[in-house]
C-alpha cells in the first residue's frame, strides 16, 4: 500500500505531536502500526471538522440575530461629544454587513452540498431538531444517520472555505 506524500507528512505531524519518533520506519515495517495511527489521524480530522461546524453554525445563528435587529436609528440629540467617544452607529453598521457576508458564505456552503446532507445539517445545527426527527424526516436508521452526518460535516467544511 503506497501512501500519498501529503498523507505520509500529515501522518508524521500528528506522530510528532503524539510523541512517536522515527514514523517512516514504523510505517515501512508494520502496517498494523499504520493502521492504529491512520484511524487515530482520521479521528482527530472528524472531530477538529465537528467542532469547526458547530462553531460556523452558532455564529451564523448569532449573526442572524444581528441582521434581523437591524440598525438602530441614528440617535442625534445635538450635544457636541469628544473624540474618545467610538462612534457605535458605525459598529453597527459593520457588525451587520459583517453578519450578511457570513450568512451568504454559510448558505453557499450549503447550496453546493447534497440535499439530504443539507438537510441533515439545517436540522440539527439551525433548527436544533432532534436526532430521532431528522432520520426519521430522512427515513434513515439512528446509525445511518450518524454516518450521514459525519459525511455531511466533511462536505460541508470542503465547500466553506
Amino acid at each position: 500500500m503506497e501512501l500519498s506524500a501529503k498523507i505520509k507528512a500529515d501522518i508524521q505531524k500528528y506522530a510528532d505531536k503524539q510523541g512517536k519518533q522515527n514514523t517512516v520506519l514504523i510505517i515501512k515495517n508494520t502496517m498494523d502500526e499504520l493502521d492504529l495511527l491512520l484511524s487515530d489521524y482520521l479521528e482527530d480530522t472528524h472531530s477538529k471538522n465537528l467542532k469547526k461546524v458547530k462553531i460556523i453554525f452558532k455564529r451564523y445563528l448569532q449573526s442572524l440575530a444581528i441582521i434581523k435587529a437591524g440598525i438602530p436609528a441614528v440617535q442625534n440629540d445635538g450635544m457636541i461629544t469628544g473624540k474618545n467617544k467610538p462612534n457605535t452607529e458605525d459598529d453597527k453598521m459593520l457588525r451587520l454587513m459583517q453578519a450578511r457576508s457570513y450568512c451568504k458564505k454559510v448558505k453557499k456552503a450549503l447550496n453546493c452540498i447534497d440535499n439530504d446532507y443539507r438537510v441533515l445539517l439545517v436540522d440539527t445545527y439551525i433548527n436544533k431538531c432532534k436526532v430521532e426527527f431528522v432520520a426519521i424526516k430522512l427515513h434513515y436508521s439512528r446509525g445511518t444517520y450518524f454516518n450521514r452526518k459525519n459525511e455531511a460535516v466533511s462536505e460541508f467544511i470542503k465547500y466553506f472555505r
